[in-house]
């Protein structure tokens, strides 16, 4: 039986890709890992709200892996090229019956128009919480160009979208999971 001792691995450019510490943990230099929570309600009447109240995960120790997304006015700019799986968790409160609560992804390949990508149904009902999940993945080749945000639609106007300062209810994960393609 053979081993292979090493500590880091790196591209012929002297790129490091990987480092294996002591313990035998990898670090890999392309990883990125991110949460936002909506960190208060968002109430409104009618279609297309694009939800603004988002702070980074600080409530388990967990901040990010890597550089991390920003985000402005709603819009999310991813760090770095990759294929990204976006993991949206929308919490809705109705106030009646037919408002369907819809969570929106909407991403732009041109910095400027955006397309509905992925939607997530919490349901209509009378006086009650609802939650749905929606997840696409969005290849990023330009970091400037494709962005994506989250909206809330068809919400009645005492209906509302679930956020908080306490816990995280409405929120989002941002995986890179490959290269962009």
């Amino acid at each position: 039986m053979s081993n292979l001792l090493v500590q880091n691995i790196k591209h012929t450019n002297g790129t490091t890709a990987q480092t294996i510490n002591s313990s035998g943990d990898i670090t890999e230099s392309n990883l990125e890992i991110d949460q936002f929570y909506l960190n208060a309600n968002d109430g409104q009447d009618g279609d297309g709200n694009v939800l603004t109240d988002w702070t980074r995960n600080n409530f388990t120790g967990f901040t990010k892996v890597g550089t991390g997304c920003s985000v402005s006015s709603g819009v999310f700019s991813f760090p770095r090229t990759g294929l990204y799986k976006l993991t949206y968790n929308f919490m809705a409160y109705g106030d009646s019956d037919g408002d369907n609560m819809t969570g929106v992804i909407q991403v732009t390949t041109n910095n400027s128009s955006y397309t509905s990508v992925a939607l997530a149904l919490a349901g209509s009902g009378s006086n009650h919480g609802s939650a749905a999940e929606a997840i696409t993945f969005v290849n990023c080749t330009d970091t400037s160009q494709v962005k994506f945000r989250l909206l809330s639609e068809s919400m009645d106007s005492s209906s509302l979208t679930q956020g908080s300062t306490s816990s995280i209810r409405t929120h989002i994960v941002i995986e890179r999971v490959a290269p962009a393609q």
